[in-house]
């Protein structure tokens, strides 16, 4: 024969009622006299469900996003998904849809939230932005000549930078500096917009401004030197900066508009390339830089 059964409640709980249909098939069914049992009592426990499917992504800012989603254990359970910090990327709490903001590293988690029958799970992957290639060529004093100047691979510069600081101990370049972010945007009065740290992991830009105030900066002073230096993304992108090196900080002009985007996108970026350039300019003293302006006009 074959019996099937059905909760009548499917939810969490002890002797919940389940009811029985049986049949009864052979040669000899005629020969026996059988009472069927119609209901039987069984416990319904609370259900652990697991993610899987994430993986840890490397990425690189040529493309703007990404979508990767986790797989239940339990069909049909739905996953909320978070990100560590939306400056770095941006995540769809639905969908997984992760949309790039910055360069960086950020934690991208996966959960499964509680109920009635299920308990919680969660699983989560490290999400690193890179940028391809960045590339720069140095015209100082205002004189535009690339053909004369060496082309070097400034960001994987910084980035080795920092892998040797940390090995040896030194301070790496721009560690000691900590700076007001100043907005200049369609022709409105300077606006401060956070503050770059240089002594902080990971994101270096920071919206609390803790005991300073708010609206207060350090004027930049007077110009000490100038140069114009180029990121370069892809073979086809190449962003343009003006950066002059003032009395007490440093003022970064977008040459043109996908420049000024990629600013708007990435300014940690901007800012690190542009606190590099600087280091090698005459003048250049960490402890002076107290004011970095963005100017977009």
């Amino acid at each position: 024969g074959s019996f099937s059964g059905i909760f009548t409640d499917e939810n969490v709980g002890t002797g919940r009622v389940v009811n029985i249909t049986s049949s009864y098939v052979g040669d000899d069914i005629g020969n026996y006299s059988i009472t069927n049992q119609n209901t039987h009592f069984a416990n319904i426990t609370t259900g652990n469900p697991t993610i899987s499917g994430l993986s840890n992504q490397e990425k690189t800012f040529t493309s703007s996003s990404y979508t990767l989603t986790g797989i239940p254990s339990i069909s049909g359970l739905p996953i909320v998904y978070t990100s560590s910090d939306n400056s770095i990327a941006t995540v769809n709490s639905t969908t997984g849809e992760v949309t790039f903001v910055n360069v960086g590293s950020v934690t991208i988690s996966a959960k499964i939230l509680s109920t009635l029958n299920y308990n919680s799970a969660t699983s989560s992957y490290t999400l690193e932005i890179n940028l391809n290639t960045i590339t720069t060529n140095n015209i100082t004093s205002n004189v535009v000549n690339s053909s004369s100047s060496p082309n070097i691979n400034l960001y994987n510069q910084i980035l080795a930078s920092k892998k040797l600081n940390a090995r040896n101990g030194s301070t790496q370049i721009g560690r000691n500096i900590k700076a007001k972010i100043v907005i200049i945007k369609d022709k409105s009065d300077a606006k401060v917009e956070g503050i770059y740290d240089g002594k902080t992991n990971g994101n270096n830009i920071a919206t609390d401004f803790e005991d300073e105030d708010e609206e207060k900066f350090v004027d930049l002073g007077k110009i000490v030197d100038e140069k114009i230096f180029f990121l370069k993304i892809t073979q086809n992108n190449l962003y343009k900066y003006k950066l002059e090196l003032r009395e007490n900080g440093l003022m970064v002009t977008p040459l043109n508009k996908i420049s000024r985007t990629f600013l708007d996108k990435a300014k940690q970026t901007v800012i690190e390339a542009s606190i590099y350039e600087a280091s090698n300019m005459v003048g250049f003293l960490e402890d002076k830089i107290k004011t970095i302006v963005i100017n977009f006009d």
